[in-house]
């Protein structure tokens, strides 16, 4: 939480704020017990082409706020009259997460992925989602959908190794790990960290 915070202090000060960031900056604020700040986002997006995103956010201050059936409800009418909006599905699958109303959160995710083409964020979301509820059978197919969608990330990837690790498939972790491509040095020191415990890629393949 104090990197989220650190992250929005120079959004916090700017007069305005670019409209596909405002979003997931409200909603962190609200996780970050900042509402005034969040609100404060719905003055800050430019006047035009941005009413669908002041509604999403007055639906999340009104869940915060306690409203929370109204709030979801105004959200998922929001979401079905601009269906093909992947922003909006995504986040009512946040707040059907954070309620952990779970059938609730793989329509809206299942919504959301339809409204993407392809990308993995979605299948990655219903793999949590099926962890959440105890099916890890079913979390292992939304991961593997996600590891094949051509946009996925090495965040993305590791997570499926780790997943595959939780679960003592190390030779299957072993194999997957080499797909990753790390860009970043965190992201080497993760792997490097990772295959001390992974069989060598001679065992894994054997």
């Amino acid at each position: 939480l104090e990197t989220a915070a650190r992250t929005l202090a120079p959004l916090r000060e700017a007069s305005e704020i670019e409209p596909e960031y405002a979003i997931d900056y409200a909603g962190q604020c609200l996780a970050l017990g900042r509402r005034d700040d969040a609100e404060a986002v719905i003055a800050k997006l430019p006047v035009k082409g941005n009413v669908w995103r002041r509604k999403t956010i007055e639906c999340l201050l009104a869940i915060h706020d306690g409203d929370v059936e109204e709030g979801v409800g105004a959200m998922w009418a929001l979401a079905e009259s601009m269906a093909k909006t992947p922003i909006v599905w995504r986040a009512l699958t946040d707040v059907l997460c954070d309620l952990e109303r779970w059938d609730d959160a793989l329509l809206a995710t299942r919504r959301w992925s339809a409204s993407t083409n392809g990308r993995p964020g979605p299948f990655r979301r219903a793999a949590v989602l099926h962890r959440a509820t105890g099916d890890l059978a079913a979390a292992d197919n939304a991961y593997r959908e996600m590891m094949a969608c051509t946009a996925v990330e090495d965040g993305q990837m590791l997570e499926y190794v780790e997943f595959l690790i939780s679960q003592k498939r190390f030779d299957e972790a072993a194999r997957e790990i080499e797909f990753i491509k790390p860009e970043t040095t965190v992201m080497v020191h993760k792997l490097e960290d990772l295959r001390t415990f992974l069989p060598s890629k001679a065992a894994a393949a054997a």
